[in-house]
């Protein structure tokens, strides 16, 4: 055996070598897929890599190897592109502001398009074949092709594997995946193998479709000098779908959020909608603020809306959350919105128009401050340390949050030391959506950028509470209140109601022999008053049970308001009128209760909670919300990081 075929066997035991290494390096852990290795953190050499922010061009995927399996080095006469960083006035802290680059002078340009300048354009038919003969003669131990029958052997499937683990650049950066040539067609469905034409995404599907290509370049044999139009016929449409990538993440984005826009304003104008499936439900009455706005934004955002929920930290403070009691919706919103079937789950950041902070407050205080011992163990700072240590490692590791100072994010928490979490940097937060349930205007809440959630109570081994309710004309009881004395309205309302009135019947403990629930579903009116806080899960079970809410706090901003008119369901009775609370409610026409009382029963779809979720349900709606304040503003599309 010559030396040639020494030396081969050497670079392919190298080779395999290196690829074991990138196999180990990117396991997964913990059942969660590793995302890109940030800089700074250590090498499998165990040497510390330099920063992702500096990029080196050279030669196909030389790069992406040199940085998966060794230290990188300035030092091989490479040409390169150094980070200089851009003032901000709100950047995370010193640790990751945003971004430019200069190369021999510095440019303010966004990343996607920086770095595709120095792509080559879209390849002609004779580069195309150029490649597949390429990839044919260094992996030409491919065997067994039939037209029935297509085996790839190990070389070809570590090929394959090369293009996915080469490293976080190969992964993230357009340039070198397009620079590829056979990388830059990748993937087609993992299912049914079949190409999904001008859809393609780079790494964002399961089968490679290059494979595909290189399948009917081996079965030609002795063929190969014929007509190959039809193949680079196919190479086109699936660079229709590669050449969306000269435009950046964010101008796609903000493209599409544009267009639903446009969408939106021709529905209020036609007062008809726009869609490309059938509807099985569709918004109308006098509960909506604008019923075809409201159906045109449901219908763009179940098409559009894509949210990158951050896969950094560990349960049980992220990813994980209360799915029973008083919080539920806190958990069951995170399960939710990282379920592999949930439709607005982006599979990549640059897919997303925001982003979601998977923490959960509730399980923070909860394996944090509980037992609480003393008036000290309320303070706030040690929760306010992990949101603001979480926010800085994601900001850290991505371009995100920066590019927009935190306007494309949101938390979601009912618990009510959630809106506390903004307290210690209210400029690092000034942009950022907090969506909580304890929605009080009077503590920094602000409707156009926070978002208000009901508060669902949810047994352990229930979904949601049943809807029982008698008809209005069995409804015997004016009013009726059961809880404890939580809060200064809560004991105002006892003090001049507390089992005094047979009409209104308010009670700190229930008498023996009624149920509570039941009780609700007798009675005209249900009492809602705020506790310590100004949420109450009793808005959510009057409506379960038919049951007009009365809400009586001063500064509660009731959920869905941006869509739902609440004086069509509910009544507004004002803290200092807690002593006229029956002349109020008897005043109130009985022809307008019913109306009332019918128009509950249609926004009880908007409350209730699905698994998975369904069109309209309280998730869907809560999302909305958030799709709605996205839709508000724009960013500009020339940010960089």
């Amino acid at each position: 055996m010559d030396s040639s075929v020494h030396s081969n066997e050497s670079v392919r035991t190298q080779r395999e070598g290196e690829a074991t290494a990138r196999r180990k390096m990117l396991a997964p852990k913990g059942g969660r897929p590793l995302k890109a290795v940030p800089g700074g953190k250590l090498s499998p050499t165990g040497s510390r890599a330099r920063s992702f922010g500096t990029a080196i061009r050279e030669s196909r995927f030389a790069v992406a190897r040199r940085r998966a399996v060794s230290p990188l080095s300035i030092s091989d006469g490479m040409e390169i592109m150094h980070e200089v960083p851009a003032p901000t006035s709100n950047s995370i802290g010193s640790f990751s502001g945003p971004r430019t680059r200069s190369h021999k002078q510095p440019m303010l340009v966004d990343e996607d398009e920086e770095e595709l300048q120095h792509c080559p354009s879209p390849p002609s038919s004779v580069t195309v074949a150029a490649h597949l003969r390429r990839a044919a003669h260094l992996y030409r131990s491919t065997s067994g092709c039939t037209s029935k029958d297509f085996k790839i052997p190990k070389r070809v499937a570590e090929f394959h594997t090369e293009l996915e683990l080469l490293s976080p650049i190969a992964l993230e950066n357009p340039c070198i995946q397009a620079c590829s040539g056979v990388g830059a067609i990748l993937h087609g469905s993992p299912r049914t193998g079949e190409f999904s034409g001008e859809n393609l995404r780079l790494v964002s599907r399961g089968d490679s479709y290059c494979e595909y290509l290189l399948k009917i370049w081996l079965q030609q044999g002795t063929k190969r000098d014929g007509n190959f139009t039809y193949l680079h016929d196919m190479y086109q449409e699936a660079m229709k779908g590669v050449r969306h990538l000269n435009k950046s993440s964010l101008k796609r984005a903000e493209e599409e959020l544009a267009r639903a826009r446009a969408a939106i304003r021709e529905a209020i104008q036609s007062r008809n909608y726009t869609s490309d499936k059938k509807e099985t439900f569709i918004p109308r009455g006098c509960i909506y603020r604008n019923p075809h706005a409201f159906h045109q934004s449901h219908i763009e955002m179940l098409k559009r809306f894509k949210v990158w929920t951050y896969i950094e930290g560990e349960q049980p403070f992220m990813h994980s959350g209360p799915l029973n009691n008083i919080y539920a919706i806190e958990g069951q919103f995170i399960s939710e919105i990282e379920s592999d079937k949930s439709p607005f789950r982006a599979s990549h950041p640059q897919e997303a128009h925001v982003f979601f902070l998977p923490f959960s407050v509730t399980n923070m205080v909860e394996y944090v401050y509980v037992p609480i011992t003393s008036k000290a163990d309320f303070d706030r700072d040690r929760l306010q340390r992990i949101v603001i240590d979480y926010i800085k490692v994601v900001a850290d590791k991505y371009h995100y949050w920066n590019r927009s100072n935190g306007a494309d994010h949101f938390m979601l928490s009912c618990h009510d030391w959630a809106p506390d979490v903004s307290a210690a940097d209210p400029q690092l937060f000034k942009s950022f959506a907090r969506v909580l349930c304890n929605a009080n205007t009077s503590e920094g809440f602000q409707p156009i950028r926070d978002v208000s959630v009901p508060e669902i109570y949810l047994p352990f081994g229930t979904l949601r509470p049943a809807h029982k309710g008698q008809p209005p004309e069995n409804r015997r009881i004016l009013a009726f209140f059961g809880g404890r004395a939580h809060g200064p309205i809560r004991q105002l309302l006892l003090k001049h109601w507390k089992d005094m009135d047979s009409d209104v019947q308010v009670h700190e403990y229930l008498p023996k022999g009624p149920d509570y629930i039941k009780t609700m579903g007798q009675t005209k009116y249900c009492l809602c008053p705020s506790g310590f806080e100004v949420a109450s899960p009793r808005v959510a079970e009057a409506i379960y049970t038919g049951c007009v809410p009365v809400i009586i706090s001063d500064s509660y901003c009731l959920p869905f308001s941006d869509v739902l008119k609440r004086s069509k369901f509910s009544v507004q009775i004002q803290v200092k009128r807690i002593p006229e609370i029956k002349r109020i409610l008897q005043e109130i026409p009985h022809e307008k209760y019913l109306i009332m009382q019918k128009n509950v029963l249609k926004v009880q779809r908007h409350f209730v909670l699905n698994r998975p979720a369904k069109p309209f349900d309280v998730f869907h709606m809560v999302l909305h919300s958030v799709w709605l304040r996205r839709l508000n503003f724009a960013l500009p599309t020339s940010l960089t990081h």
